[in-house]
Parts: C-alpha cells; structure tokens; sequence
C-alpha cells in the first residue's frame, strides 16, 4: 500500500455548441437543432500521488473519435503536466448533442476548452481522500428483446440482463467536505428521442445538476457512462420505445441523481466512512491499442485502458460495449480489487458496437453492421486484453 498523498482538483467547462447544429445519434433526424434545453458540460479530474498523475475526462457529448481522444490527451498532457497516456476520456453519448463527425471545428475549440480547465485544475491540487458506496435505479432495461419467431428487436425486455447499480466515489477534501462526486450507471442517454431538436445533455445532465445542488458549487459532479450497449431507458411504446418528454427526464435524471446522492451521502457517515475508504493512494495506468478491420475493410483502433486508483479499478472499452462485457470482467477481475468499474464509450467513439458472441450469432441491431463492425471472434480478444492492461497497473 502507497503511503503518499492524494491530490486531487476537477474543473468543469461549457461545451455547448451553438444552435442550428445537426444533432447526432439518430439516422435520418436532417433537420438541424432549433433550441438549447440544456448546457452541454464537459468535467476534468486530475488525480496527483507525488508520483503519478493522471487524468478523467467526462463530456456530455454524442462521442470523438480516436483521434480527437488523442489531440485531447496532447492537449491535458501540456496543459496539466500530465502523461497523455494517463487521460481517460469518457462521454455520456447523449443523442441531443452534435453530430460530431460533422464539426472538426466545434470538436477543436472543444478540446482547447478541456485543455484550459485541466490547467485551473493544476493550480488547485489539494489533498483529498476518497470513499466508495452504490445505490440503485430502476429506470434502465435490457433493450434486445427475442420474438417468438426467433428475431430480435429493439424493444424492453424486462428479463434481460441489466445492471441497476449506481456505484460513487466520493473525494473528500481535508474538512471532510465533497469535492467531487464520480458516478458510474449503464443506461443509453437517449431518453430523448430523433423528433427532439433541442440541445440536451438528456438524463445524465439532470442528475448531475442535481447533485451540484445537493452538494454546492464547490462539488464536482462527474457522470461516467458504463457499459450500455444493449440497455435503455424503460420508455416502452407500442413494439419498441417512444420518445420522451420533459417528466421523463426529471425521471430518469433525478432518480441517477438522487441514487448518486444517497450513496454520496451514506458514505460521508463515520460508519460509511469506515466502511468505504478507498485502500491505498497508488495511481497507474496502462493501455493496449487493438487493431480491427470492419467489414468493409476499414481499419480502426481499439483502444482498452486501465486506470489504477488505490484498489478501485477502472477499465475504460471504447465504442459501445453490451453489459455483459462489464459484468464479465468485474467477475474475473474483483478477487484483485476493492472495486472494478468497467465504463464504455471512452476513448473512440467511431469503434462501433460491440455485442457478445452469442449476440453476433442471433442478429439484432447491437450485432449487425453498419452499428458493428466487429464479430464473434472479437469477445475472448478483447476480454484477455483488459484482463493484461488490469494486471500491467496492479504490478506497477
């Protein structure tokens, strides 16, 4: 166990685009944004033992492409004296943002944006201790649903696998006051649905409003997207889903953050204190660039990476991973840590879906180009390798 100081600091930044953009997620949704519901945000924690530092980026945004993870990276690493290895870059994957493969521009003054904020938060670096509780939801649903003739829709399937945790860390300043408050939940931020034309950062904006109220505006909230291809809002409507409105997001939005609260809450207790102290200050991080060809032949990088705090374990999975991938890997992982939080849609958003094997075998949009480019073989691939980069932190 690391015996040194934790220091951490988070600085958020308006990232909202102007109206009049093209909204992304939904094909065939043409008609450019006329209204700004809500501010996009983008966050940035910076992590510092005295010996490493790294970096979390969070970004209520649709998603960027490897590339623009990379630029980003260069960005924090002049900016914070941070090694660009050691950014993680996660995204909420709102479908009421930009179109991001459309606005080179828009995702450049994003990233000197980020850059600018990760340099506030290096001149604001305070000891800081960490604790760690979850809660529940009861919003989100397994979306493949198998027909009786055998094919899968998009529609809820109330049986299907999901997960319902909210999980939070929560980093304590030295008068034991919040500082920041990270929380992980899988569900798609598209409550909101293709008829929408108004800017919106959906339900993961709400909820992280609502946490900022609880805890004041010296507390971060940070939301992290987890695994959650193949899991939705429960917003049933005749085969398959129907849009939401305004009280379907206070829904959802305010039932993430009031989980995110109560845990945040719990574990400001002396008895949730003692019980969900984070282990150890030790920062790590390690990463290993898959390399794939789509379908199409199409090359493109998929990037797993491992973030090491004390004994909780991040693996961030790029693209849009199936819960299953989560599940699987904290059940292989945890006899080695105090907690393992598996996000996806971190680092390249252009990797496409990825489905389990048994998925790619029974069809349904998470398994089917063009919203995959992956297949079957790719499962084993890609759990060994986050098992490889879970092990390169653990013995660094």
């Amino acid at each position: 166990m690391s015996d040194s100081v934790l220091r951490v600091a988070a600085e958020t930044v308006d990232i909202t685009p102007p109206v009049g953009y093209l909204l992304g997620g939904y094909s065939g949704r043409d008609d450019p944004s006329n209204d700004m519901h809500d501010p996009l945000l983008a966050r940035v924690l910076l992590l510092d033992n005295g010996e490493v530092r790294a970096a979390i980026v969070t970004m209520d945004i649709l998603g960027i492409s490897w590339e623009h993870t990379q630029a980003m990276r260069a960005a924090i690493s002049q900016a914070a004296d941070v090694s660009a290895d050691n950014v993680l870059v996660n995204w909420s994957h709102t479908h009421a943002g930009p179109d991001t493969r459309k606005y080179d521009p828009y995702l450049a003054h994003v990233v000197e944006k980020v850059a600018g904020v990760a340099l506030v938060a290096k001149q604001h670096l305070a000891p800081a201790e960490v604790f760690y509780d979850e809660d529940t939801i009861e919003f989100n649903v397994n979306r493949r649903l198998m027909t009786a003739e055998g094919k899968v829709i998009m529609a809820p399937n109330p049986e299907g696998i999901v997960d319902r945790r909210v999980r939070v860390l929560r980093f304590d300043t030295e008068d034991g006051l919040p500082t920041v408050v990270l929380f992980h939940a899988v569900c798609h931020a598209n409550a909101l649905r293709s008829e929408n034309l108004a800017i919106s950062a959906d339900f993961p904006g709400y909820a992280q409003e609502l946490v900022s109220l609880a805890f004041g505006p010296e507390c971060t909230p940070m939301f992290m997207q987890g695994c959650t291809g193949n899991i939705r809002a429960n917003l049933g409507g005749g085969d398959g889903f129907r849009s939401g409105d305004e009280e379907d997001l206070r829904w959802c939005g305010y039932s993430l953050g009031g989980a995110a609260i109560r845990a945040a809450c719990r574990v400001g207790t002396k008895e949730g204190r003692a019980k969900g102290a984070v282990v150890g200050t030790e920062l790590a991080v390690a990463e290993t660039v898959l390399e794939f060809q789509a379908p199409d032949g199409t090359p493109f990088a998929y990037p797993i990476q491992a973030l090491r705090l004390g004994e909780v374990l991040f693996i961030a999975l790029p693209g849009e991973p199936v819960v299953d991938y989560a599940l699987w890997l904290e059940e292989r992982l945890r006899g080695s840590w105090q907690q393992v939080i598996v996000a996806g849609y971190s680092n390249n958003g252009r990797a496409g879906y990825l489905a389990t094997a048994q998925h790619y075998a029974e069809g349904g949009y998470e398994a089917t180009m063009p919203a995959s480019r992956l297949n079957a073989a790719a499962q084993e691939q890609i759990l060994a390798a986050a098992e490889a980069v879970a092990e390169q932190v653990r013995t660094a």
